[in-house]
């Protein structure tokens, strides 16, 4: 606050107007604060609440009823569509009080309380405002939190003042309401409150000194205010002689000063106003702020009127002349009828807070064909510096004619342009050679009809110097139609110089092409012109989503596209439409984009995600392809060394005789297809193609889903598709089934090189006659030995690769062996497997080791067993006696056995002795019988019953006796329904061996 030493007024307006700092460039809307977004009054009939949902998103929205008296009123908050008063105000949510109360979220209370009242706040919810006014005099309010954090005023509320209290969801917070400060008396009031000066300092000022009609020269002004006082202008004063002001000025309303012919007055301390904003400076008075020591100066102190009418050229150009930081523009539009020229550093302008779209501060171009905003420096070498502008709209009237252009800079260097909507230009910005400038939350519009010509959302000229930005969140909104004549381009950009651009969320739908480079003015190779698009979006492109042309080649340069969309909508009927052209460039990328095609009218020639002519070193990886109809996912013609790799290709609403998906054709060569995912239309549709001029291409590790069965048309035949590293889903890759001529299925060897002749199944075999050490040549193959003396296959000690594999087999005279080369193992082991003849053995090379090889091992001949390889198949046979496995017959022992007597096996393998009753009447017979390793058996004990009738029978099982133990049989005890049998006897006992 400033002292006074004279009465002033200051009208203070019942509500409060919300101005964001020129330091928080960076700050967005936030759409879930009352205190940002104004939401439309919703009313309502029949029911207590509207229909649309109450969340986040539009707390503090009111709502009416209006088929009730009194209407009744009410807001969206944390506790839903909620009355919060009865409208008799006629102020949404407004009510008038004579005594203490508790507001709800939403309301504006008057209170009228004569004497001491208490406002207490509701409970606390995010979102929740409440406005208060002091309505008499003789009142006190007192705002209560309760128990809840408050940084405002309580009981200091001045009548007509209003508090506006709000909260973050865990504090209430308000702002202040005007109070007298030292020097100052304040008189309140409903319509106004009075401040007036009692003489004193104030603020940064000691005191200040009163204006009289009287100060017609600088000097008398200078020889006025000194001892650091600060000279209030509020009277009007005719000059007759300019000058330098030496100490600070205030201006309050009705100080004006004009003069009789040009002078200049130049302010060397920032100035200041109490009210308004007035018109301080009239005809014939130039004024000018030394050293930008003026952050902001209103366009209306220079007479300028914000009513969509009066020409404000003169007054706004006076402005910008003046040299402040930035000229303000307040709310309403400024019309003028000639460009406003910068041709100093350090300025702009600043706007009011814009609620897009229209609102806030607006300059009106009413000239058709002249430009509304132009800064331009001297040439490369003398840029201007450090303009600034934000938060205000610049459009043209109507339809823009010409060249016209809404933003143009000119040889800037940090220049920023912040939450600005032009509309209705031939070209919106326009940024010639803008070095190290900024462009934050920007929109291009068009509403105007235009039929011929190019029109530019955002053109970026490098000309004759280096070009380096950046920009975020742009939007540029184009036309949903236009003449047959005119061609609309979002982005923009060439030049001889195109270095350092950077695009963040970057939006541009509804144009012919969206994102355009175009080098054709560069010359060589350019270093350093790296051009990055992140996570941008390119919506609706009539022709190209993104077209990049003549980008030469550099070392150390790219232009790169990371994530982000690309849809097209084509309306033409000729020619090529595609959502990424690449055309005459080096080393440009789109990675981890998606890309997709709308319906569209018209007949289009040709359609692709991603085409690329005459280009090398290109990069199409990681995207996602879901078209609709008519749709490539990549077409290279004429490139050389590019990937199209790890892209997902869903085309699967394609017709059945659709693609190539992916084609690649003229004079194509280096170029690698690989690990690509490809869903086709159906049994016709051909997933990828080598055009007859394709040569030496490769494609593995692609994965292609209902395409035909010859998914692969290769007319060139020099390229390789790896069958076994490539996958058909519903199709087959089949060496006889392929389209073109001299088509064929080539293999890699293990040292990387491809063979020129086809794979021969696996990869064929090779027949040798002798020794041989295994090599790289037999890697993949049955290597067939024929040798009529000994001959032997060698693992050599240097493995011939670590992913080195062969099978071996013998088929001559004399059998073949494997040899181990140096201290090499087989199956970690140092013995190697013996050959059978006819009788396959595979070999790897063990890829953990390189000093081990794995291989299976062949049937080996046991004792008894004889094996008989044949070429259609191995007979075993046995040759009698015991075995692990046990005997095949059993031989009658000569003789009988007699009970209780002691045999030996006498065999080296253990025999199976089966026994037979051969005597005997009683029903029921129980033997027990022994075996042991002495003479007198005692270990093993088994028992074998049998039951039933009278008659002869073998005993249910067999004796296993271990070799060279004895054994025995003998009658057991009489136990369950065994008994005694002293009549029977044992015989014809059979002995298996």
């Amino acid at each position: 606050m400033f002292s006074l030493l004279s009465t002033t007024r200051i009208k203070v307006l019942a509500l409060p107007v919300l101005v964001l700092s020129t330091a928080a460039i960076h700050a967005q809307v936030d759409p879930t604060s009352p205190a940002q977004i104004k939401w439309p009054l919703t009313t309502i009939t029949g029911s207590d609440t509207p229909i649309q949902a109450c969340t986040a998103a539009n707390y503090g929205q009111p709502f009416q009823r209006t088929d009730v008296s009194p209407n009744k009123w009410g807001t969206c908050g944390a506790d839903g569509w909620v009355y919060r008063g009865n409208g008799a105000t006629g102020v949404p949510n407004g009510r008038v009080v004579t005594s203490s109360t508790t507001a709800a979220c939403g309301e504006f209370i008057r209170d009228d309380a004569s004497g001491t009242s208490t406002i207490t706040l509701p409970s606390l919810a995010a979102g929740c405002t409440v406005a208060v006014q002091r309505g008499v005099s003789a009142g006190v309010v007192t705002i209560n939190p309760g128990a809840t954090s408050y940084d405002g005023v309580t009981t200091q509320l001045p009548q007509g003042s209003s508090l506006f209290v709000w909260t973050d969801g865990t504090a209430w917070h308000s702002n202040s309401p005007l109070l007298a400060g030292s020097g100052l008396t304040l008189s309140p009031g409903l319509t106004g409150s009075t401040l007036t000066a009692s003489g004193g300092g104030g603020g940064s000022y000691t005191n200040l000194v009163a204006s009289s009609t009287s100060d017609t020269t600088v000097a008398i002004i200078n020889g006025k205010c000194t001892s650091g006082q600060a000279y209030l202008l509020s009277t009007a004063a005719t000059l007759t002689a300019g000058g330098t002001i030496n100490c600070p000025v205030v201006f309050s309303a009705g100080g004006m000063w004009s003069a009789g012919s040009a002078l200049t007055v130049t302010l060397a301390y920032p100035a200041k106003e109490m009210d308004g904003p007035w018109v301080h400076f009239g005809s014939n008075v130039t004024i000018a702020f030394t050293a930008s020591t003026q952050t902001h100066a209103p366009f209306e102190w220079w007479g300028a009127i914000a009513d969509g009418s009066t020409n404000n050229y003169t007054a706004m150009q006076a402005c910008i002349a003046a040299k402040p930081v930035q000229c303000d523009a307040l709310l309403g539009q400024y019309n003028i009828g000639t460009a406003l020229s910068f041709t100093n550093s350090n300025t702009g302008i600043h706007g009011a807070v814009m609620q897009y779209p229209g609102a806030g501060s607006m300059i009106v171009q009413t000239t058709a064909g002249a430009d509304i905003i132009d800064a331009a420096g001297g040439g490369v070498n003398s840029p201007l510096y450090n303009l600034h502008f934000d938060h205000f709209t610049a459009k043209h009237s109507g339809t823009a004619t010409g060249t016209a252009k809404g933003v143009s800079l000119s040889y800037t260097q940090s220049a920023v342009i912040d939450h600005v909507l032009v509309q209705d230009n031939i070209e919106n910005f326009h940024l010639l050679n803008f070095q190290n400038g900024l462009m934050i939350d920007c929109d291009s519009q068009w509403a105007g009809t235009y039929t011929s010509g190019d029109i530019y959302g955002l053109r970026v000229d490098g000309t004759a110097a280096p070009q380096s930005a950046a920009f975020v969140r742009v939007n540029i909104n184009g036309l949903s139609s236009h003449g047959a004549g005119a061609v609309v381009h979002g982005y923009y950009g060439s030049g001889t110089s195109l270095n350092d651009q950077w695009f963040q969320e970057l939006q541009v739908s509804s144009t012919d092409l969206e994102f355009e480079l175009d080098g054709s003015a560069l010359s060589g190779q350019i270093a350093g012109f790296d051009i990055t698009v992140l996570d941008s979006k390119f919506d609706g492109a009539y022709t190209n989503g993104v077209k990049v042309t003549n980008m030469p080649s550099s070392s150390n340069s790219a232009v790169t596209f990371i994530g982000g969309e690309c849809s097209l909508q084509p309306t033409a009927t000729s020619g090529v439409a595609t959502c990424a052209e690449v055309q005459s460039s080096t080393a440009v990328s789109f990675l981890g984009m998606q890309f997709s095609q709308g319906s569209h009218s018209g007949n289009q020639g040709w359609l692709a995600a991603f085409h690329a002519k005459d280009s090398s070193h290109l990069g199409f990886i990681g995207n996602i392809v879901t078209p609709s109809t008519g749709f490539e996912c990549a077409a290279l013609e004429n490139v050389n060394y590019s990937s199209v790799s790890s892209n997902t290709c869903n085309l699967s609403g394609l017709g059945a005789s659709a693609g190539p998906i992916i084609n690649v054709y003229g004079t194509s060569t280096g170029n690698g297809i690989n690990s690509n995912n490809i869903k086709g239309g159906g049994s016709s549709t051909l997933a990828l193609n080598f055009g007859a001029s394709a040569a030496n291409n490769i494609a593995n590790d692609n994965v292609w889903e209902n395409v035909s069965s010859s998914p692969v048309a290769d007319a060139n035949g020099t390229n390789s598709w790896n069958s076994p590293s490539n996958s058909v889903i519903n199709g087959t890759i089949k060496n006889n089934a392929l389209a073109g001529t001299g088509s064929r299925i080539v293999c890699a060897a293990s040292d990387g090189t491809l063979s020129s002749s086809g794979c021969g199944g696996a990869n064929g075999t090779v027949t040798y006659t002798s020794s041989q050490t295994a090599s790289a040549s037999d890697n993949g193959k049955l290597v067939i030995f024929n040798c009529s003396a000994a001959c032997a296959y060698t693992l050599p000690a240097t493995q011939p690769s670590a992913t080195w594999s062969a099978t071996v087999q013998t088929i001559g005279s004399t059998n073949a062996t494997i040899a181990l080369g140096g201290s090499d193992t087989y199956n970690s082991g140092s013995s190697v497997p013996v050959l059978l003849k006819f009788n396959p053995l595979s070999i790897w090379a063990n890829s953990a080791t390189s000093t081990d090889y794995r291989g299976g091992t062949p049937p080996v001949a046991g004792s008894n067993v004889t094996i008989t390889p044949a070429a259609n198949g191995q007979t075993f046979a046995s040759s009698g006696g015991g075995g692990g496995g046990g005997p095949t017959t059993f031989a009658d022992v000569t003789g009988s056995r007699a009970v209780n007597t002691v045999y030996q096996n006498t065999n080296t393998t253990p025999m199976y002795v089966s026994v037979h009753v051969s005597t005997g009447t009683v029903s029921s017979i129980c033997m027990i019988g022994t075996i042991g390793s002495t003479s007198t058996p005692n270990l093993n004990t088994f028992q074998y019953d049998i039951s039933g009738s009278s008659a002869a029978r073998d005993i249910s099982g067999t004796v296993v006796v271990p070799p060279n133990w004895y054994y025995t049989f003998t009658w057991g005890s009489n136990t369950g329904s065994c008994s005694w049998a002293a009549s029977a006897s044992l015989g014809n006992w059979i002995e298996g061996h």
